[in-house]
Parts: structure tokens; sequence; C-alpha cells
């Protein structure tokens, strides 16, 4: 199940890695990196590289 909320997102990678896929589009954001994105579109989110991952998320609505 997607649930999908209005506004705009903010993440950063604090540790590890983590894949942000965008509709049929796949990103891997490292440490450092961050990402800033409408919520509106369908999105998923899962650790890679086989440790977990900690970021920072600031969802705006």
């Amino acid at each position: 199940m997607h649930i999908l909320i209005p506004g705009q997102e903010f993440n950063y990678i604090l540790e590890g890695a983590l894949k942000i896929v965008f509709e049929s589009k796949e990103y891997i954001l490292g440490q450092g990196d961050s990402v800033y994105f409408n919520c509106g579109y369908c999105h998923t989110m899962i650790a890679v590289g086989g440790n977990p991952v900690k970021f920072l998320a600031i969802v705006f609505n």
C-alpha cells in the first residue's frame, strides 16, 4: 500500500546507502547526499548495501 501525502519532502542521508525509486527511476544515495521532492509522486525507499541506513526526513505540508 502506498500512502501519498500532499506537500514536499527533504531527505538527508546520515549513514549507509538508500535506494529511492520515483515512478520507474532508481537513485542510490549515500552519506551526505540529499533529495527534495513532491510527496504526491509515488516513491519507495529501501536500505541497500547490507547495512542499515539512517536519514533525516522532513515533510512540509
